[in-house]
Order: C-alpha cells, then sequence, then structure tokens
C-alpha cells in the first residue's frame, strides 16, 4: 500500500509539473536561469504539497520550504550575490502580483532563525501599510532588513542602519522602495504643518522643486513624480554621505538600486542595479 501510494505520487507530481512547464514554456524561456531553476522547485513542492493533504504521516515531517534560505552564519549566504539578490526579489513580487506566493511554515522559519541571520538585502521604504517589503517580494522571516520612514527619506540613523546591514549583517542589496499615492509625498506637496512631522516633510521640497520645474499641478501624476524623484535623490545621497556604502558598491560587495511599487497593481518597477566600477 505504501509503496503503491508513493508511486502515484511521483507520477501525479511529474505529470502536473510537466503541464505546468509546458503551458508555462514561453515565459520560463525569458526567464534567468535562476528564475527558472527557482520556480520550478516552487512548482514541483506546491504540486506535492497540494497532493499530500489528506495523507495521515504527512504532518510527522514539517516540509521545509525549497526557497526559504535560512542566512545562518553556517548557511549558504556566501553564495548570495548582489546580482542573485536582486533576481530573488525581482521573482519573488512576479510571484507576489501572481498570487503564487510560497507557502511558509513560520514556525520552522522562527526556529531556523533563531540562532542569526544574514538577510540578503535592505530595504528603505515607507511606513505605508501597504508596503511591507516582505510581503510585496515573498520574502520569509530573516531575508530583508526592513527600515521603514514615511516619505522612504533618508535620515543619519537610516544611513546608519544600512551601513550595518551591509558591513556587518551581510546584506548585499540595498534597495530604495517609493510608491505610488504616498500620503506623506502628498502631505509635503500640498505643505501640511504638523509638529515633527513637518521636519520630516521637508527632505521631500528638493524632490518637489526638482518636479515643478516641468511647470506640472500639483495632481496625483505630480506627486508620484515627486515619490519617483526622490528615491532618485536618496540613491545618490546614500552613496554620497556614506563612505562605507559607497566603497561596497564600487568594489562589487553590494548593489543599490532604486524602485516605484504600485498600490494600484502591486508591480515594483526598479531602476538600474549599480554594483561594481
Amino acid at each position: 500500500m505504501h509503496a503503491h501510494r508513493r508511486l502515484s505520487l511521483r507520477e501525479s507530481s511529474r505529470g502536473a509539473c510537466a503541464g505546468r512547464e509546458h503551458a508555462q514554456s514561453g515565459r520560463l524561456f525569458a526567464l534567468t536561469w535562476r528564475e527558472a531553476r527557482l520556480e520550478f522547485f516552487i512548482a514541483v513542492e506546491q504540486r506535492a504539497g497540494e497532493r499530500r493533504v489528506g495523507v495521515q504521516h504527512a504532518a510527522a515531517q514539517p516540509r521545509k520550504n525549497p526557497a526559504f534560505q535560512p542566512m545562518t552564519p553556517d548557511g549558504i549566504d556566501a553564495a548570495i550575490t548582489p546580482e542573485s539578490a536582486f533576481e530573488l526579489l525581482k521573482s519573488g513580487n512576479a510571484r507576489f502580483l501572481k498570487g503564487t506566493v510560497i507557502e511558509r511554515d513560520r514556525p520552522l522559519e522562527v526556529k531556523e532563525t533563531s540562532n542569526g541571520t544574514k538577510p540578503i538585502a535592505v530595504v528603505l521604504t515607507c511606513c505605508d501599510a501597504r508596503t511591507p517589503p516582505e510581503a510585496i517580494f515573498d520574502q520569509g522571516l530573516g531575508s530583508i532588513f526592513s527600515v521603514r520612514i514615511a516619505g522612504n527619506v533618508l535620515s543619519r540613523d537610516g544611513l546608519g542602519t544600512m551601513e550595518f546591514a551591509c558591513q556587518l549583517g551581510g546584506a548585499k542589496l540595498v534597495v530604495v522602495m517609493g510608491h505610488s499615492s504616498c500620503g506623506a509625498v502628498r502631505t509635503a506637496c500640498e505643505g501640511l504643518k504638523l509638529e515633527n512631522f513637518t521636519r520630516l516633510l521637508a527632505k521631500l521640497n528638493k524632490a518637489i522643486a526638482q518636479v515643478e520645474k516641468g511647470g506640472a499641478d500639483r495632481d496625483a501624476e505630480f506627486q508620484n513624480l515627486v515619490a519617483a524623484q526622490n528615491v532618485k535623490n536618496v540613491v545618490a545621497s546614500i552613496q554620497k554621505n556614506s563612505e562605507t556604502l559607497r566603497s561596497m558598491v564600487k568594489d562589487g560587495q553590494i548593489g543599490i538600486v532604486g524602485a516605484m511599487y504600485s498600490v494600484q497593481t502591486g508591480a515594483v518597477h526598479f531602476g538600474d542595479l549599480r554594483c561594481g566600477e
């Protein structure tokens, strides 16, 4: 009985994966080999997980997610490069968009990261409740250093956090991610005054002035242009004001990239990755 069950599971899993691979062959052809290999194993594991539902002994051995890579000091962090970290975030957002996010065993992730982690990236993004980077990039516990502040503006504390994440924490990629329909950007464009928040909003004035040179009204489109310009400004400021990060980018130890997240579609649009000379 048990041997027959294993054979049936193997055959059905192969058939399901082959069908999916045939249906998506055009898309897989366009992916990098890292993305294609990763998605293949995810497809196999997800299909097998569906087939195991109802099998009594399935819960005996917790299934370890093949895409979850605990970045422990003795783990595989040395294999991660700035380029591969970039690809992992892009493929994660692709899964987020398609609704095929990885089924994660959170208790297992907690256990496997309890002794330390070395995340693949540090992401500076807005505190907007719609922009959690772990969800947007479909990453598990221990995969991302998150630096979150309204308007994803840069501060010395935030800069120091990124230096820690890359120099001491092992992150291979710095991402500055703004987003559409940003409340902080809108508030700055409207000139609102609000105690300590006013000082934060002043950091967006440069981007506002740069976009205003085009003579546009301060409507929703204008505000999105300001958000995008602010991302460019922050990327430049990080490299200007941190010798640590600037040197690491120059030497190819880390990469840095700007990005814009659409709250309307869920898509992340990246700028050019900077890494090396």
